[in-house]
């Protein structure tokens, strides 16, 4: 017989190393580069061996994190929760990748394993859907990163009595969830902005149709009400994208009305960061001649963290759906909607109308 291939040794090493310790449950293995420098081979190598120990069940792979030693046994004596998202070696968002962060520290502090599910409706990536008998029969409960699978699905467990909680719901969606108060936030922005002696205060974001926009052009409306501000529909412009480069582009037709915004209020950072390029090339100073507020503290473009805006809890919002659903799991009572608090961060981009 000829000798066992590299990455058959190099599984055999973990392993041992596995058994004595080295790697303690639930640890993380190092990087696969890291592991490629010290086995003197490829990384192509190093996943063929890890992709082994996958198989039988030493570890788990996790999107954003690493591979996980797995508890020993672990199929046989712990409930598994499954966790559905979106993000993949083809797309990732800083935003995803902290949710699950937050979901699978949460996951780890008790003796449920998890296995996560890529799904995507792209169909160059692969249509990717679970059925939900197979969901049933596979797990104690599921949870899904926002809604990256068709809500009426969702909808359907939820309704058969299955434990089911999606971690940072954008739309309306009638299941257990993690969620931000969008118009909470904006509202607040706009009585932020009233407060410094601004009036005209205009909204970037998408259409009220997409994620959660049209909530946050509620509480924008509803802020200017209670200021007795009237609504002004030249101050609203609307991008058909999350796009830095459409957000400047509406900026630079704000500044040329005749009578234009002395404050921005973007319901993302990147929109924000698109406006701040179109202010600056028109010769103003953000946060004098114009202030602006944002809301993610994930999506803005520059390297300095110049933006005023409210921090969006990814983490949290991921940690607090994992503790619902096993909650749920256990029969415990929970709330419906799980709202997490978006704090103030006060920087340099707003301030007091000259």
């Amino acid at each position: 017989m000829g000798r066992p291939s590299i990455s058959k040794q190099i599984a055999e090493e973990f392993r041992k190393r596995i058994a004595a310790g080295t790697y303690p449950c639930n640890s993380f293995l190092p990087s696969e580069r890291e592991l490629a420098a010290e086995f003197n081979t490829s990384r192509d190598t190093i996943a063929a061996a890890l992709k082994r120990l996958v198989e039988e069940g030493f570890v788990a792979r996790s999107p954003g994190r690493g591979t996980r030693v797995l508890p020993a046994h672990a199929a046989d004596t712990s409930p598994v929760i499954g966790v559905i998202h979106n993000l993949s070696e083809r797309y990732g968002s800083r935003e995803g990748l902290r949710i699950l962060e937050g979901i699978q520290d949460a996951l780890l502090r008790t003796n449920f394993r998890h296995e996560f599910l890529v799904t995507s409706a792209d169909p160059s990536f692969g249509n990717r859907m679970y059925d939900n008998a197979l969901l049933r029969k596979k797990f104690q409960g599921v949870i899904y990163l926002e809604t990256v699978y068709p809500a009426e699905r969702i909808y359907g467990l939820h309704k058969e009595g299955f434990p089911v909680v999606v971690a940072n719901l954008e739309y309306d969606l009638d299941v257990p969830c993690t969620c931000v108060n969008h118009a909470g936030i904006t509202y607040e922005a706009v009585k932020l902005l009233v407060g410094f002696g601004h009036k005209r205060i205009a909204f970037l974001g998408q259409d009220a149709n997409v994620c959660f926009y049209g909530k946050a052009l509620a509480g924008y409306i509803s802020g200017l009400e209670e200021a007795g501000i009237p609504r002004d529909e030249s101050l609203i412009g609307i991008t058909a994208t999350t796009n830095a480069l459409q957000a400047y582009s509406i900026t630079k037709d704000l500044l040329n009305l005749p009578s234009p915004p002395t404050a921005i209020m973007a319901a993302r950072d990147i929109f924000a960061g698109g406006a701040v390029q179109a202010i600056q090339d028109a010769g103003l100073t953000v946060g004098r001649d114009i202030s602006i507020v944002g809301y993610d503290d994930i999506s803005w473009p520059q390297e300095e963290p110049f933006l005023t805006t409210f921090r969006e809890p990814c983490y949290e919002l991921g940690a607090a759906a994992a503790e619902m659903l096993i909650n749920r799991i256990r029969g415990r009572k929970t709330p419906e909607k799980l709202v997490i608090e978006s704090p103030l961060i006060i920087r340099k981009s707003a301030g007091p109308l000259l």
